[in-house]
């Protein structure tokens, strides 16, 4: 089933970049570079890139701009575009698929 690999997806991303501590937390999001998502997604080709970025946006798994798939934030003084993945999203998510992440 084809949206059980957009949540599977999103599970196991969201789990490794928690883990990793390589990208900051701010709040309830993780605040990633596009380009580092952009790498994650590309290895399960059930969907591209900017598809499976579309759904997240439209189920409000990510928060960005409108019209965009990225957020301006500032991380250590400068404006950056990244994408803003949802934590609380995620531990629902991994909740009811009830797997360890």
């Amino acid at each position: 089933m084809k949206g059980n690999e957009y949540v599977q997806e999103f599970i196991n991303i969201v789990g490794y970049l928690i883990n990793s501590k390589k990208v900051p937390i701010r709040g309830d999001f993780l605040l990633v570079p596009k380009t580092i998502i952009e790498k994650m997604l590309q290895h399960n080709n059930f969907d591209t890139t900017d598809g499976k970025l579309r759904v997240w946006k439209n189920l409000h798994w990510i928060d960005c701009d409108e019209r965009r798939m990225t957020k301006k934030v500032s991380i250590e003084g400068q404006r950056k575009r990244v994408v803003k993945l949802d934590i609380k999203v995620y531990q629902t998510l991994a909740d009811l698929f009830k797997k360890d992440y």
